[in-house]
Formats: C-alpha cells, sequence, structure tokens
C-alpha cells in the first residue's frame, strides 16, 4: 500500500520525468540515425512533440500541486488575514474555473481527434490533446484540496505554501 501511495502522489512528476525521457532518447535517436547511419527516423520529432506537449500540461498540474504556479502576491501580501483568506480561496476557485475548461474542451478535442492518426507515426491524434483533460483533473483535485487546507488553516500559517 505504501508503494501504491508514493505512485499517486507523485503521478504527475512520474509523467514529465518519462515525458523528458522519451524526448531525449527520441531526438537523441533521430540525431544519430540522421547524421551516423544517413537514415532519418520520419516519427522521432511527432513523438518528441507528444511528449513535449504532455510534459507541458501535466508539469502545469504538478506545479499547481505545490502552488508553484506563478502569481502575483503584493495584494495579497497587503491584506489583512482574515481578507487574505477569503481572496486565496477566491484565486482557487478561478483556478478551477480554468482548470473545468481544460477538462471540457480537452475531452472535447480529443473525442474529435482520436479517430484521425498522426502523419509519421500513425497514433491517435487524441494522444496530442488527452493532457489537456488529465491536468485538468489534476489541477481540480489539487485546488480542492488546497481550498480544504486553506479553510482549516490558521491565519499565520496562510503565507506559507500549502503542500
Amino acid at each position: 500500500m505504501g508503494a501504491l501511495r508514493k505512485i499517486a502522489d507523485n503521478f504527475e512528476l512520474l509523467i514529465c520525468a518519462l515525458c523528458l525521457l522519451v524526448i531525449t532518447v527520441a531526438l537523441f535517436s533521430g540525431v544519430i540515425f540522421r547524421y551516423v547511419i544517413r537514415f532519418s527516423l520520419i516519427w522521432v520529432e511527432e513523438i518528441a512533440r507528444f511528449a513535449l506537449v504532455w510534459l507541458t500540461f501535466i508539469g502545469a498540474a504538478w506545479l499547481s500541486k505545490g502552488r508553484a504556479l506563478i502569481r502575483v502576491e503584493l495584494i495579497l501580501n497587503a491584506l489583512h488575514p482574515g481578507s487574505r483568506r477569503i481572496l486565496e480561496a477566491l484565486i482557487e476557485l478561478l483556478g478551477v474555473v480554468f482548470a473545468i475548461y481544460l477538462v471540457v474542451g480537452g475531452f472535447r478535442m480529443v473525442r474529435l481527434t482520436w479517430p484521425m492518426p498522426t502523419p509519421a507515426a500513425k497514433m491517435p491524434m487524441g494522444l496530442f490533446y488527452l493532457p489537456l483533460p488529465l491536468a485538468g483533473l489534476c489541477m481540480i483535485i489539487h485546488s480542492a484540496h488546497h481550498v480544504w487546507k486553506l479553510l482549516r488553516s490558521s491565519s499565520s500559517a496562510l503565507g506559507e505554501r500549502i503542500s
């Protein structure tokens, strides 16, 4: 049970690490094949592009877990702790609205493009859009957890990152 919990806690990080590995291996093999073997692999750039899209969106979900996405805290830091808690909750709810848009729009794009094969690798094009709803779902879960922790926390702990 401990190993399963560790995998669930680091789901986004594991996917990001796998994407970095895929990008590195694909591009390195493409360079070796092109300049050493003198044969171009037509699927290399497509696979690297897919992995980069996955890395971007799943990485954003991972950053939202630790509240590490870019944010401007000038107004937030100037507020009284009670007002600050309300604004923090409002910010998280706006993040949920964005994440819902990712989920709905992402599922729509996955459904529309799944039957289309990619030009080189012949994979379903829906795989290109699949990280949008996945990242949105992860962001919704993380935001709900942040709001829950925010409502439970004391006003002195508001300035710290929620883990």
